[in-house]
C-alpha cells in the first residue's frame, strides 16, 4: 500500500469548483520551459471552466523522477483545478517548471487576475498521522536497496512499513542504468562467454584494490545470481545478453529489458501494492533519529511529516533497517573522509553527484553513529568516469559497455575503456582542463534522428 499523505476533502472538490469557477478561453496553448535535463514543451487544453489536458510530449526528464512529477503534478492540477499544489520532493526543478509553463499558457488563455489568484491558492491540505504507529519492521530509505530489504522482511512474514523522505520512491538506483553484475552461465554460455563466481570474486577484489572484506565480498559474487533470480521472481525482466558496465572488468553485467534501474523500482512498487496489507509506504517522511530502549537495542524511528512538521514515533518489534544511501551530495562530508584512492584529488564542490541532493547527505550513517553503529568504508569514494560536467548527473548518452572512445581536447584516445571507474576518472582529471569526449559509434546510435530506451536522440545531446 503506498501512503502519500493525500490532500484531504478530495470528495469536496466539485463543489469548491463550482463556488469558484474560473473562465478561459477555450483552447490549446503551449510553452516551453527548461526542464531539468532539457528544454520542453507544455501543451494545455481548456474549456470554459476547466483545464482538461496537460500534455508534455518531448519532454526528456529523467525516468522514474521527473517523469513520474510530470505525471503526479499535473495529475493534482487537474484534478484539484488548481496551481496552488506542492512540488514533488526530489524533482523540485521539473515540478517549477510544470508549473511555471501551465500558469503561462493559462495566461494565454485569457485568464483574469483574479481568477489566476484562485488558481494559485494553495489547494493542498494534509492531516497529521498518529503519534505513535507500531509494525514488525521499518525500513528507512524508499530506494532500491530499502524497497527490496522490505519485500525480503515480508516475504520473511513480516509486517513493514517504509520511510522515504522525498516525495518519489527509488533513490539512486532510480537514476542508475540497472546493471547488475553476476556469473551467470545460461546467459554467458549462449554468447560464448567464459565466467565463475571465483572470477567474479577475483575481479571485484582487485577493482577494489584488495581492501574490501573477503568475507562479504564473497558473499556478494557467491549470492549475485540468486539476486538476479530473485528479481525475476518479482517482476524484473532482464535482457537475454550480459553486457559490461563501465568499470565492470567482464562481460557480466545484466540490464533490465526495460531502461534504467527505475525498473526494478517499477517491480517493487507493484510488489508493494498488491501485498498492502503487510506494507505501508510512507512518503516525504524524514527520519530524525532512532528509538532504543534500556538495553540499547533499536526499536522505531521518529520521523517528521514534511507536509505537516509533526513527528511520529513508528515503533518496530523485530528490527529496524537503515537503507538511507549514501553521502556523495554531502559535500563537506566527502571532502573530510576522502582519504582513500582519491585523496590526491579535490572533490570538492566542482563535482557533481548523481545522487538526489536532498538525500544522499549521510544522516543515517550519522543517525546510526550516534547509536553506537560502526561505520566502514567511508574513504572509498566512487567517481563515475561519465557525468555531464557541472552537475555530475549521468549523461543521457549511452556510456558504457563497447562501441565507444573517451577521447581528449586534442582528439587522442587516452585510456582504456574497460579499465576500473577509478582508472577511468584519474586518466580523466590528467587530460587538458580535465575534459572529455565520448565517440560513439553508428552500432550505439544509428543516426542523429535515432530514438534510444529513454527518448533521447543524438541530435538532443
Amino acid at each position: 500500500m503506498l501512503l502519500t499523505k493525500l490532500p484531504v476533502a478530495v470528495g469536496l472538490a466539485g463543489v469548491a469548483l463550482a463556488a469558484n469557477a474560473v473562465t478561459y478561453t477555450p483552447g490549446t496553448y503551449t510553452e516551453k520551459v527548461n526542464g531539468h535535463n532539457a528544454a520542453f514543451t507544455v501543451k494545455v487544453t481548456v474549456s470554459k471552466n476547466k483545464i482538461e489536458k496537460i500534455e508534455y510530449p518531448d519532454n526528456l526528464e529523467t525516468i522514474g523522477v521527473g517523469k513520474v512529477a510530470l505525471d503526479k503534478l499535473s495529475k493534482k492540477i487537474i484534478d484539484r483545478q488548481s496551481l496552488g499544489v506542492d512540488n514533488v520532493t526530489g524533482a523540485t526543478i521539473t515540478s517549477f517548471a510544470l508549473k511555471g509553463a501551465v500558469k503561462k499558457a493559462l495566461e494565454q488563455a485569457k485568464v483574469s487576475k483574479a481568477d489566476m489568484a484562485k488558481l494559485m491558492k494553495n489547494s493542498e491540505k494534509y492531516t497529521a498521522l498518529p503519534a505513535e504507529i507500531k509494525t514488525n519492521v521499518v525500513v528507512v530509505g524508499g530506494g532500491g536497496s530499502g524497497l527490496a530489504s522490505a519485500i525480503a522482511a515480508q516475504q520473511a512474514g513480516a509486517k513493514v512499513i517504509v520511510l522515504e523522505k522525498l516525495g518519489i520512491l527509488g533513490g539512486s538506483t532510480n537514476v542508475s542504468e540497472g546493471a547488475l553484475n553476476a556469473a551467470d552461465p545460461q546467459r554467458q554460455g549462449k554468447q560464448g562467454i567464459e565466467d565463475s563466481i571465483q572470477k567474479h570474486y577475483e575481479q571485484t577484489m582487485k577493482g577494489g584494490h584488495n581492501i574490501g572484506n573477503p568475507e562479504l565480498v564473497h558473499y556478494l559474487t557467491d549470492h549475485a545470481l540468486e539476486s538476479v533470480h530473485w528479481l525475476e521472481s518479482i517482476g524484473v525482466k532482464f535482457k537475454d545478453e550480459v553486457g559490461t558496465a563501465t568499470g565492470a572488468l567482464w562481460q557480466r553485467s545484466h540490464y533490465p529489458a526495460t531502461p534504467s534501474g527505475n525498473t526494478y523500482i517499477r517491480s517493487f512498487e507493484k510488489y508493494i501494492a498488491a501485498h498492502g496489507n503487510d506494507m505501508k509506504v510512507y512518503t516525504d517522511m524524514d527520519a530524525v533519529s532512532l528509538i532504543q530502549d534500556k538495553a540499547g537495542r533499536v526499536i522505531g524511528v521518529i520521523a517528521k511529516d514534511n507536509h505537516t512538521g509533526k513527528t511520529t514515533k513508528f515503533m518496530a518489534d523485530k528490527g529496524v533497517i537503515l537503507a538511507t544511501g549514501g553521502f556523495g551530495a554531502n559535500v563537506a562530508l566527502r571532502q573530510k573522509v576522502n582519504t582513500g584512492v582519491f585523496k590526491d584529488y579535490d572533490l570538492g564542490k566542482g563535482i557533481g553527484c548523481t545522487n538526489f541532493n536532498k538525500s544522499a547527505q549521510g544522516s543515517g550513517i550519522i543517525m546510526g553513529e550516534k547509536v553506537g553503529a560502526h561505520v566502514i568504508g567511508m574513504s572509498d569514494i566512487q567517481v563515475h568516469p561519465c557525468g555531464t560536467p557541472g552537475t555530475g548527473l549521468m549523461e543521457m548518452v549511452r556510456t558504457s559497455g563497447r562501441n565507444r572512445l573517451f577521447i581528449n581536447k586534442e582528439g587522442n584516445r587516452f585510456v582504456n575503456e574497460g579499465a576500473p571507474r577509478d582508472v577511468l576518472a584519474k586518466a580523466i582529471f590528467a587530460q587538458p582542463g580535465s575534459t572529455y569526449y565520448v565517440l560513439v559509434n553508428h552500432l550505439r546510435y544509428p543516426s542523429l534522428d535515432w530514438v534510444d530506451a529513454n527518448g533521447a536522440k543524438m541530435k538532443d545531446m
